[in-house]
């Protein structure tokens, strides 16, 4: 009796043994299985992507090197607000034809041909003094038409600077001493073999007589100009040039020409285009303008007081070329 009592004892302890052991094992089997699990779901990480980084470090290195560039880069002097003046590409022959006109076809045959002779048609000084055929006009409004950026542009205003340079006499050089050797204020010892020819305050040279006695009494200025300059419509010029050629035609017969009103014959200005009315006709109207500093003229003056009177596109011009004449000097 105590056999079989320990004989059931033992074997419910055994069965409860393997039931425990079979709960732990299935425990266990369960845990390693979702280790296992837990294992096979764990990725390796990607490999990082440089291709970006590689850019971006490029980049701060180009514009590092556009910092080098601008802090070398000598600051502008070209322009009044700071800013740099920008080269573009020159335009083509091709789009250069397409601003031409019937008459620009014309005015560039005769450039041409005048380039294959040696000269340029129709440009000498007989030509340009009875200014029959507006061939220098042509030419300049030709020129104002092409773009900015035009290679022909630049070429065809050389060529008619040159033209225009090489048809002038310049006076040859003086080995008579330094009160011979350079040109005077007033214009004078601009010729070694006629030093006062075309100084000022010199009578005008005539080369017919004068038939016409000019009258005693002048009409009224206001009444001249409402019967022969005034306009009620705008009418557009034959050659559309524009009224800054009219104030350069101003300031060249203002440097040109200035009456003695004292003495109708005699000239108070040199006979020279030599922009007498920006340094003036005399030593001391160039003194008045000079600082006598570096070369530099006082800013924005010019010496000819008549031009006070006249529209302000002259007065524009010359302070342009005032403060050109200062740029230069630096």
């Amino acid at each position: 009796m105590l056999r079989r009592f320990s004989s059931k004892f033992t074997g419910k302890k055994k069965e409860g043994s393997r039931t425990k052991m079979l709960t732990n094992g299935t425990t266990n089997g369960m845990v390693n299985e979702d280790h296992k699990r837990t294992e096979l779901t764990v990725q390796q990480p990607d490999a990082p992507d440089y291709s970006v980084t590689q850019g971006d470090v490029q980049s701060n290195f180009e514009k590092f090197a556009h910092l080098l560039h601008a802090s070398n880069r000598p600051l502008p002097t070209q322009s009044g607000d700071g800013a740099y003046l920008e080269e573009g590409q020159p335009s083509g022959f091709l789009q250069d034809l397409r601003t031409f006109g019937y008459k620009d076809y014309n005015t560039m045959l005769q450039v041409m041909k005048g380039k294959a002779t040696g000269q340029l048609q129709d440009t000498d000084l007989q030509a340009r003094s009875s200014d029959k055929q507006y061939t220098m006009e042509h030419l300049m409004q030709l020129v104002a038409g092409l773009p900015s950026n035009s290679k022909l542009r630049v070429d065809l205003t050389n060529s008619f600077i040159d033209e225009l340079w090489n048809s002038l006499q310049h006076p040859p050089m003086s080995y008579m001493g330094d009160k011979y050797m350079y040109r005077q204020p007033d214009g004078s010892h601009n010729n070694v073999m006629y030093p006062h020819l075309g100084a000022a305050n010199t009578p005008y040279a005539r080369s017919v007589t004068a038939n016409v006695l000019s009258p005693g009494a002048m009409p009224d200025p206001g009444l001249v100009f409402d019967s022969v300059m005034v306009r009620h419509e705008f009418k557009e010029h034959p050659n559309k040039v524009s009224s800054v050629f009219f104030y350069w035609a101003s300031l060249i017969i203002h440097d040109l020409f200035q009456t003695d009103h004292r003495d109708f014959s005699n000239s108070q200005t040199s006979s020279y285009l030599d922009l007498s009315t920006l340094y003036g006709d005399t030593e001391e109207d160039q003194n008045a303008i000079r600082t006598f500093k570096d070369g530099k003229l006082k800013p924005d003056c010019f010496a000819e007081q008549r031009l006070l009177g006249f529209p302000p596109g002259c007065g524009v011009l010359l302070i342009m070329l005032n403060r050109f004449h200062n740029y230069v000097v630096e």
